[in-house]
């Protein structure tokens, strides 16, 4: 299963209704309050998730929660990435470095960089397969705003944000009111668009020689993570990002690792293994995890792992593990 940095969990948990108990939420998720903060710390992604929805069922009237911890975050909570990116010598060259380094936040490449006449937008490639991963496509670009902010060390407006998915039920102005800027929904890309003047003015503390110096700690990080997760671990880690809309080609994971489809099938063979085969692992393996960490529904489940009807998802499992899912889940 994927992680995330505790960091998340810290931020919207804070965030959320005081009326919660959240020492014992922060507990439950593994967290422990009394410690200090540790971006290196990881949880389950699939359990931060489902967190976010919970929350969401707490709040009064529109769900804003996960934007006020977007808009919380600063560049020294990130640990050595974040210390990049407000050294960086540009608000354009910080989301360089975001691109670059997203491995060490979520263990695979979710950002691009696109420059236009006027405009820099930094995109984020995730669909919104379940209500917690729309809230944390949400307040990912309100972070990104809060970041980038705090690199140029004043306020301003991004041109516009975009949404892949849909608007949510009522009102959406509160959306607008939180970005200072045109929210849109049921887009083709979710981003962050900023005024390319801005992301050419200088950072407030940009310094090259400071961020040649982080830029090599994660690089040696970087690498470290990628001898650590074998090829294998990564193709799964790319195929169970992919499952939620559908199972993925092999063309598109190759894509998504940046290697050709050739390249992929060479390095396949040499280790012995196939993609139909790292297909099913990555499709038992979710499925496994979601019984054991999410409150999902079957049906939804079956979703998420590829399957458009619950039943062919129950005889796969069954063939995977020798139990149906709602003994596995029991079981557990």
């Amino acid at each position: 299963m994927a992680q995330i940095s505790s960091l998340f969990v810290r931020k919207v948990i804070a965030a959320a209704s005081d009326s919660l108990n959240k020492p014992s939420l922060l507990r439950e998720m593994g967290v422990d309050p009394d410690a200090a903060l540790d971006f290196d710390m990881l949880v389950s992604e699939e359990r931060y998730y489902d967190l976010l929805q919970r929350l969401a069922e707490t709040e009064a009237g529109p769900v804003e929660f996960h934007l006020r911890a977007g808009a919380s975050m600063r560049c020294d909570e990130y640990g050595v990435l974040g210390l990049a990116w407000k050294s960086a010598p540009t608000l354009l060259e910080s989301f360089r470095r975001a691109v670059r380094y997203a491995e060490l936040i979520n263990g695979t490449r979710l950002y691009s960089v696109h420059e236009q006449e006027d405009t820099v937008l930094i995109a984020m490639d995730r669909e919104a397969r379940s209500p917690g991963v729309r809230l944390s496509n949400e307040a990912a670009m309100a972070s990104f705003l809060a970041l980038s902010q705090d690199s140029v060390g004043r306020a301003f407006a991004p041109l516009a944000v975009h949404y892949r998915h849909g608007p949510p039920p009522g009102s959406a102005s509160h959306y607008q009111q939180h970005f200072g800027c045109p929210v849109h929904f049921s887009s083709q890309f979710n981003a962050l668009a900023v005024p390319k003047a801005v992301a050419l003015e200088p950072n407030r503390l940009g310094d090259t020689a400071m961020s040649r110096f982080f830029e090599a700690q994660l690089d040696h990080k970087l690498a470290t993570l990628q001898r650590d997760i074998s090829f294998e671990q990564r193709v799964q880690s790319q195929i169970s990002a992919a499952l939620p809309t559908g199972v993925p080609k092999k063309a598109e994971i190759a894509r998504k690792l940046g290697l050709s489809d050739r390249t992929l099938n060479r390095r396949l063979a040499d280790e012995g293994l196939s993609f139909q085969g790292l297909l099913e692992k990555s499709r038992s393996a979710l499925a496994s995890g979601l019984l054991e960490q999410s409150h999902y529904s079957l049906a939804e489940i079956a979703f998420l792992t590829g399957f458009s009807e619950q039943s062919a998802f129950t005889r796969a499992f069954k063939r995977w593990n020798g139990l149906t899912p709602q003994a596995y889940r029991q079981n557990e």
